[in-house]
Order: structure tokens, then sequence, then C-alpha cells
């Protein structure tokens, strides 16, 4: 599982100059930012998705199907648009699954039991790893898995056979702990093996050649930390945004977004370093839009871009910059008009000028400097 993410430097100062008895053009700023592909105009995203906003309920004690519907969604999520249908389908998987595991379970202890349904899980479903694999539909379809599709499929299963599971994290793994019999028993899903590895000399041998991964003892507390099923299926939606090509902002934003929007469901939510925060996530995202536009010279794009970002996360200081950065770079686009009418000595135009820009940027301090200049002309 891979932490991306992009921080941008800081904003660099505008310049304008004035001569003593000649005008001299000001120069535009912007910001420092990789190079990325131009992106097809769109509107502000939507502030959250109709259909998992219908889901999502803070405090709530969801149901295995809920976190089905959930895992499923947070798969297809982003900008794409939903198709409810294919969500029930595979859910409808998944229960169908349930119907045949649930009487087939030994009737002895929920360890057991726990152990069990990996062997299943791995019998019907898992059946190449693929170090990418993160989504849950993908996984019902092919096969094809990694830690956080598979963890996301055991964790629904334990949880409809009435097991108390939660996911844990690492810097770059993540797998399930099972609570049964009075302890937790660490569960790497990726592996047939892997109920209790620790124990278990198949796993030893075989979990490292086939994943890459170390597996990261129950000892080793802050190297690892449990989070619960709303954040393991987050994992899904954190994966795909760190897979995604980071210049695709139509594909990137949403599912930003809707992560976030996710999390709001959680009881007691995460803070640990391995956990990369929801909101901040989706705030930077926006942001990194928003100083693309201004970077591409679409200083008024930039502008109606931010002020909706600002009503999402309002709490996001480097969104007054970038305004900022925007409204000073359309008071030069205005300033270097007037510059030249005024060297020109064309002073009725250059007014208009100055006048057509203090209509869009009001408080501009150059065009205010410059509209004083004209009172004698």
């Amino acid at each position: 599982m891979k932490n991306v993410l992009t921080y941008l430097r800081g904003l660099i100062g505008l310049l304008s100059l004035l001569a003593t008895l000649s005008l001299l053009l000001a120069i535009p700023c912007g910001q420092v930012l990789a190079q990325e592909q131009e992106q097809s105009n769109y509107s502000f995203p939507r502030n959250t998705s109709p259909y998992i906003a219908s889901l999502v309920k803070p405090n709530y004690k969801y149901t295995w199907q809920d976190y089905a519907k959930m895992s499923i969604w947070a798969s297809q999520t982003g900008g794409r648009t939903i198709n409810e249908q294919e969500i029930l389908a595979y859910t409808a998987t998944i229960e169908n699954a349930v119907h045949e595991l649930l009487p087939a379970l030994p009737q002895n202890d929920q360890k057991t039991q726990a152990e069990f349904i990996l062997r299943y899980i791995h019998n019907k479903f898992l059946k190449t790893y693929e170090p990418k694999q993160t989504r849950l539909d993908v996984l019902l379809a092919t096969g094809t898995y990694n830690c956080v599709s598979s963890a996301n499929l055991y964790m629904l299963l334990t949880q409809a056979a009435g097991i108390q599971t939660v996911g844990v994290i690492t810097k770059d793994h993540a797998f399930i702990s099972v609570l049964a019999g009075g302890q937790a028993i660490d569960v790497e899903t990726t592996n047939r093996y892997g109920f209790d590895p620790g124990s278990k000399k198949e796993f030893k041998d075989e979990f490292g050649s086939s994943t890459g991964f170390a597996y990261v003892p129950q000892g080793n507390y802050h190297d690892r930390r449990d989070i619960s099923p709303l954040e393991l299926i987050s994992l899904i939606m954190s994966n795909r945004l760190a897979d995604a090509n980071q210049g695709s902002h139509d594909e990137v934003i949403p599912l930003a977004i809707d992560r976030a929007t996710l999390l709001k469901g959680r009881a007691n939510p995460i803070s640990s370093p391995l956990f990369i925060d929801a909101d901040n996530d989706a705030a930077v995202r926006v942001y990194n839009y928003g100083v693309f536009l201004l970077n591409s010279g679409r200083e008024r794009a930039a502008i109606a871009w931010t002020e909706q970002a600002t009503k999402l996360y309002p709490d996001y200081p480097p969104y007054k910059k970038l305004l900022d950065t925007a409204k000073h770079n359309i008071g030069v686009e205005y300033h270097n008009k007037f510059v030249k009418l005024y060297n020109s000595r064309d002073f009725l135009a250059a007014k208009q000028v100055v006048q057509e820009g203090l209509t869009e940027v009001p408080q501009d301090e150059q065009l205010l400097k410059d509209i004083e200049l004209l009172q004698d002309k």
C-alpha cells in the first residue's frame, strides 16, 4: 500500500514596477507545480456521492451487508458514474457465498471457524496474487487480489459468521486480526496458511516470497495499528488514489472526496502516520487542481474552482493564498493593458481598462494606484 501525496511549495510574490516617466509591465505570478497533463474543463465535483451518503450514518451499527455494499462502491467510485445494479450484483455474489459458507462451518469454536473461512476464500475466490489489485469487485470477477481486497472479503465473511474482526495496517501492508476465544489472532489473508501466521512454518516459507511483505508480529505495536471496518474499506480507495495518474484530476478528486465522505461514518477515527487523513488528502488534491488552473493561465477558472473548494474545506489555509494569487494575476493582466495605453498617451482608454479591472478585482492595489495616476490626465 503506497502513500502518495503531492505537497506544494509557497507562492511566488507579485512583481509590478512603476518608473518615473513611463510604466513598466508587471509579471504575473504562479506556483511551481510538477508538469501535469491538461484536462478537460469540468465543474467542481459533487460534494458527496449520493449513493454513499445514503449509507453513511455517524455512530451507526453497520451490518456486514452494509459493509459489502460500501466495499463494492469503494471499488468503483471516482470519476465514473456509479451503477447501482452492479453493486447489487456483486453484493449478491457475497451473499450467496455466505449462504454456502455458514452451514459448512465447524461447530466447535470461533477460532476454528475463522481459520476455516480463510481456507474457504482461497478455495472459492482467491486465485492469483497481484500487488496492485485492490478492488473487491475485480477480485470477485477474476480471482485476482492483494492484501486490501482479500482482507475486505475476509472481514465480510467473518462478520457474517458473527466473528469479531478488525483491520490492521503497517507502513505498506494490511491484514486482519480476529478476536476469538479471548485472544487476538492475526490473519494474513493473502496466504492460505495465514491464520495465526507466526505459528506456521508453511506461512513463513511462502509469505515473503509471494507478496514481498514482511509479517509484523503483534509485539511490534509501533509498526502496526488496528483500524475499523470503514477504515479498512477506505484502503481500497487510498490504494486506487496511490496508483492513479496524479495528473488525472477528474479521476482522483472525486475519489478523494468520496473517501472523505465514507470516513465521516466512523465512531472513533484513527490518528496515525500509517493512515492518510482523508479530509486533508482531499483538500490538497482539490488545491492542486486550482494551482494547475492558475499555472495554465486560467485565473478566473482557478477562482471559481477555489471558491467552491473553500465551501467544502473552509479550514484549509492555502486556498486563500491561491485566491489572492489568481486575483493578483488578473490585476496584472489589466495593469499591463493599462501600461501600453498610458505609455501611448491614450488616457481615456487606459482609464476604461482600469475601471473594468477594478470591477473584477476591486481591491487590487496596483489598479488603485493606476487610477490615481490618471487623476490629472
